[in-house]
C-alpha cells in the first residue's frame, strides 16, 4: 500500500508509525493555487520521503520572498 500525506505538517511519528505497518509513505507540499509544488520520487531514500516534502516537481521552479513567502511557477499554477 502506499500512501501520500500533504496538505498540513506531518510529524515523523505519524510517518514512522505508517512505515512501520508497512506502508510505503511519501510526503509532498502544493497550494491551492499550485498543487503540486513539491514531492517525493519513489527511488529517494526513506528518511528523504519520510522527513522532507521532496524536491521540486518537474517544470517547477520555487523561490522564497524576502518575508519567507514561497513562490512557485510551473505547468499546473492556476
Amino acid at each position: 500500500k502506499t500512501v501520500g500525506l500533504g496538505g498540513s505538517t506531518v510529524s515523523a511519528t505519524v510517518t514512522r508509525r505508517l512505515t512501520d505497518l508497512g506502508m510505503f509513505v511519501f510526503r509532498s507540499y502544493g497550494s491551492t493555487e499550485h498543487p503540486s509544488i513539491t514531492g517525493s520520487r519513489p527511488s529517494a531514500s526513506e528518511d528523504k520521503r519520510l522527513y522532507t516534502d521532496g524536491d521540486a516537481r518537474p517544470g517547477v521552479e520555487i523561490r522564497f520572498g524576502p518575508d519567507g513567502e514561497i513562490i512557485s511557477r510551473g505547468p499546473d499554477l492556476c
